[in-house]
């Protein structure tokens, strides 16, 4: 009669613990999520085959990130929830092609809140319209923020023409009383106000 005996070493699993269970992330900003372990020698591997216990992605659309812990042939899985937040989509209407001493007016949509600022960054507005008498910024940068908090930014260049004509035509010659009709064309503006 004989006996054996043998060794058996019994690894334990690691388990995954991450900072965030499931993420909300604005298009085109980075989620980023770290991972413990319950076994501080455990190695990862998330799904897009990076190898770190931070895990850092920019989505386009919603995403499932999986993530393995392994240690000594032990191992276990767990699944990140990422969900893609809309950004805003601002349009700007407006004319940006001014003469000197014109007014400028631009009306922003696509946001729920907007912030102007001129080409120094200084503050010119918080509304969805901006107006300017006689600008003498070159640009104007738009701010915009959504309702999920997600933000969207666009710079519109501004031109001051300070060289046009002015024509106006008309009769020269008027009897007292008539009314007399004069109409007037730019080469670069197209607002006018007259003055008697």
């Amino acid at each position: 009669r004989g006996e054996a005996s043998a060794f058996i070493e019994v690894n334990p699993t690691p388990e995954i613990y991450l900072s965030a269970n499931s993420v909300e992330v604005c298009k085109g900003a980075e989620a980023t999520v770290t991972a413990l372990a319950t076994v501080a020698d455990a190695t990862w591997l998330w799904s897009d085959g990076s190898t770190s216990s931070t895990f850092s992605y920019t989505p386009t659309e919603d995403y499932v990130a999986k993530v393995r812990a392994s240690y000594r042939g032990c191992s276990s899985e767990k699944a990140l929830n990422v969900k893609v937040l809309p950004a805003p989509s601002l349009e700007v209407a407006g004319n940006t092609s001014l003469c000197v001493g014109g007014v400028l007016n631009l009306k922003a949509s696509g946001a729920a809140s907007y912030t102007w600022r001129d080409s120094k960054e200084a503050l010119c507005g918080q509304k969805s319209e901006l107006v300017v008498s006689d600008p003498v910024s070159t640009s104007y940068k738009l701010l915009g923020v959504n309702e999920y908090g997600c933000q969207d930014s666009m710079i519109i260049p501004i031109a001051v023409d300070e060289s046009f004509t002015i024509e106006i035509s008309g009769p020269a010659v008027a009897c007292d009383g008539d009314t007399v009709r004069l109409s007037v064309k730019s080469d670069a503006c197209d607002s006018f106000v007259w003055e008697d």
